[in-house]
């Protein structure tokens, strides 16, 4: 309920800023309110008012800026949500800008993943369909070195998170590389989601409405 998560966030925000100033500390300075001027604009942004979003993003960014500098997780993250603001808005290119600043500091760590797929939408969005593909098999061989790692456990230890996750994003593949008539790639793909799947115990979409 985006009205009533914009309504929550709000009056938190509020009494936030209240508290801050009775101790005595500035809340520009303050991680809780950032957070919750993020937070706010992701909501605004399901909500669709776009402006708002920007704006509360925008802030959350500038005051990770100055408490954490560029090279921080939560300063990128930031503007990885400022470049999916700028994607719903249409505006691509500067979507790639946020993205792949972003990426620079977010490689390595768990966000990098949802960082590349916001990069490949992105590129989708520009009409662009060959360069997500790459973006995609950079994401699907990335996972593919962590599933590795779990075909080495007993059946029954296997993450299957981390098989779901694999198998969404090789259908994800799968599904650009039809976009460029690559059918044989696409195939090929939505054979290894159903292995990845069958793997780990989990039954495949085509299963599963049988």
């Amino acid at each position: 309920d985006v009205p009533q998560a914009t309504k929550y966030l709000k009056k938190a925000l509020k009494a936030l800023k209240i508290g801050c100033s009775r101790q005595g500390v500035s809340p520009e300075l303050c991680p809780e309110v950032a957070s919750c001027h993020h937070q706010l604009g992701l909501v605004y942004a399901l909500g669709k008012e776009y402006d708002s979003a920007e704006y509360e993003i925008e802030t959350a960014c500038r005051m990770r800026l100055a408490m954490y500098g560029s090279a921080h997780p939560m300063t990128a993250r930031t503007l990885d949500a400022a470049g999916r603001i700028q994607s719903l808005r249409g505006e691509f290119d500067q979507a790639l800008h946020y993205h792949e600043q972003a990426l620079t500091v977010l490689q390595g760590t768990p966000y990098a993943t949802s960082t590349l797929e916001n990069i490949a939408m992105a590129h989708m969005g520009r009409g662009d369909v060959l360069a997500a593909v790459h973006i995609y098999v950079e994401i699907v061989q990335c996972l593919k070195t962590a599933w590795h790692g779990e075909m080495v456990k007993p059946f029954y230890e296997r993450n299957q998170v981390a098989a779901q996750q694999l198998a969404d994003y090789l259908q994800k593949l799968a599904d650009a590389y039809m976009k460029v008539r690559h059918d044989a790639y696409a195939h090929q793909c939505m054979e290894e989601a159903d292995l990845v799947l069958s793997e780990s115990g989990i039954k495949s979409q085509e299963e599963n409405n049988d």
